[in-house]
């Protein structure tokens, strides 16, 4: 019985000591008893019978775990000492796996005890006292306090029932215990099971939010190729109105023309009257071919070429030629068009040729473009072009006593904005028949004007204005006029600060009037 006391009484002493320390410890090495007081795990007696060092891991291994596990020799003569433990973060939902860790840890930490030779149970549970508090606060083993216990019994029979009660409320605060971490590691999986259903749900949403997007994108793509096609109807709509309006320009001037016909037939009889001796060139001697082509389709388009082909047209009928003008000619029209005007010309006719546009140069050779030429290549802008050459071959075969060819056409190369390299700017040097003369209204190399600013209205080229200014003039030759207008060209060029100097190529024989 005294020796029972003095055991109560030392108990009591280590009970006190540890309550009261127990706010200082480190939180990861406090302890909780399963009667509910707190200690701390450095204070323990069977802390301090394994070696210093030993001791020193056992702290640092607690310290960095998130769970461990220590285990005790059952027998108080062998002093071993067993721990274990991990470390598990970011994973607390993961419920098996930590299940399976845990078991590991205890498993290790027994393991880790048996080997110094002795009969080993786990203690501590990651601060959580699985045995009777006296075991470790007095260093005693389950054995040791089991004799103790029978000792107790034999000098007190009633203390029997009050172990036996105090073993059963272990026990069942110990399977609380192991139910309550059972319940934890549930919920934790509950948690899981929650959270991926979660992120299964904001995965969904999130597809058909893409799909919302998706199809919203589609639509728009869908309205603009309807806007597209919606555009491009339009077009066609404007290109055929255009169509229409240049139809319905050039029966108007075809009108206007037999009007201008019919008027300089009228002018020449009244003149046949006044004059004592006629002139020996008629109207009916006198033929002009002027083309004028703007409305380019693959190449850049010009502004005023038809207007220049307008006017020289106006101006030639008005001084006895029979004009046949023609307006954005394609290479079929262009070449059905030179052919005919070609099958009307008769020996001793006197001929004037226009022509407005684009023209290139490839080699030696001149063309002069139609407005649906492709320009792919070189091969095929001789196909498709109309040599200069050709005309004047023409014209030297169906003997016309004069030919006066007017090419308005050394402008930008117009394949050049295409990036195809096809010709230069300008037109190459060219030779002309006995009785023959071919203007250009640039020299080799150089840019035809269309205005002299932006402050210039003239609907009309600067060479063609100058020209028409000039065939106006009565009793002057046609090449003193040529010369005239190349010197006036000159000069207003230069006073823009660009060269533009035409070109000619004289072969003709005696002199020739527009009006004597």
């Amino acid at each position: 019985m005294k020796f029972f006391l003095r055991l109560l009484l030392i108990n009591l002493a280590i009970f006190c000591c540890l309550s009261a320390n127990a706010e200082n410890c480190n939180f990861k090495t406090k302890l909780t008893y399963i009667d509910g007081t707190s200690g701390c795990l450095e204070s323990l007696p069977y802390a301090n019978k394994v070696p210093q060092g030993h001791k020193n891991k056992l702290i640092a291994m607690i310290e960095s775990s998130s769970h461990y596990i220590v285990s005790k020799s059952k027998n108080a003569d062998c002093n071993a000492l067993g721990y274990s433990g991990f470390f598990f973060v970011g994973m607390s939902n993961a419920g098996n796996m930590v299940a399976d860790m845990l078991t590991g840890a205890k498993k290790d930490s027994i393991d880790s005890c048996m080997k110094q030779g002795c009969d080993c149970e786990i203690v501590i549970d990651s601060g959580n006292v699985l045995v009777d508090k006296d075991i470790l606060l007095t260093g005693r083993t389950i054995k040791s306090q089991s004799n103790e216990i029978s000792a107790i019994n034999l000098n007190n029979p009633n203390k029997l029932i009050d172990t036996s009660n105090e073993k059963e409320r272990l026990l069942g605060e110990a399977k609380i215990q192991d139910e309550q971490k059972i319940a934890q590691v549930k919920l934790k999986e509950q948690e899981r099971l929650l959270a991926e259903a979660k992120l299964r749900e904001e995965q969904r949403v999130a597809q058909a939010k893409l799909k919302e997007q998706e199809a919203e994108a589609k639509l728009q793509e869908d309205q603009r190729a309807v806007q597209a096609k919606l555009k491009e109807q339009e077009r066609l709509l404007l290109e055929a109105k255009l169509q229409e309006e240049q139809k319905m320009a050039q029966a108007k001037l075809k009108e206007q023309e037999v009007r201008e016909k019919i008027q300089n037939e009228i002018k020449t009889a009244k003149a046949a009257i006044l004059i004592e001796k006629p002139q020996s060139i008629t109207p009916q001697n006198r033929k002009a071919l002027v083309i004028g082509n703007d409305t380019y389709k693959m190449v850049a388009k010009l502004f005023n070429a038809r207007e220049d082909a307008k006017s020289i047209a106006s101006n030639l009928s008005a001084v006895g030629y029979q004009v046949t003008l023609m307006l954005d000619l394609d290479e079929k029209g262009m070449k059905s068009a030179i052919r005919a005007f070609a099958a009307k010309v008769n020996g001793g006719d006197e001929v004037m040729f226009f022509f407005a546009g684009h023209g290139v140069q490839l080699g030696a050779v001149n063309y002069l473009l139609p407005v649906d030429i492709g320009g792919e290549s070189e091969a095929q802008v001789r196909d498709e072009a109309i040599q200069l050459q050709r005309i004047l071959d023409d014209m030297s075969d169906r003997k016309a006593k004069f030919t006066l060819a007017m090419i308005d056409a050394c402008r930008d190369n117009p394949f050049k904005s295409s990036g195809r390299a096809i010709g230069g700017r300008g037109l190459a040097p060219t030779s002309a028949a006995t009785g023959q003369m071919v203007v250009f209204s640039a020299g080799t190399g150089q840019q035809a004007l269309d205005r002299l600013g932006d402050n210039d209205k003239n609907k009309n080229g600067v060479f063609t204005r100058i020209f028409i200014k000039e065939m106006q003039k009565s009793g002057v030759s046609i090449d003193r006029i040529i010369k005239n207008v190349r010197n006036e060209v000159a000069e207003l060029a230069k006073s823009v600060g660009s060269e533009q100097v035409p070109a000619i190529y004289d072969q003709v024989l005696g002199d020739f009037y527009f009006k004597r």
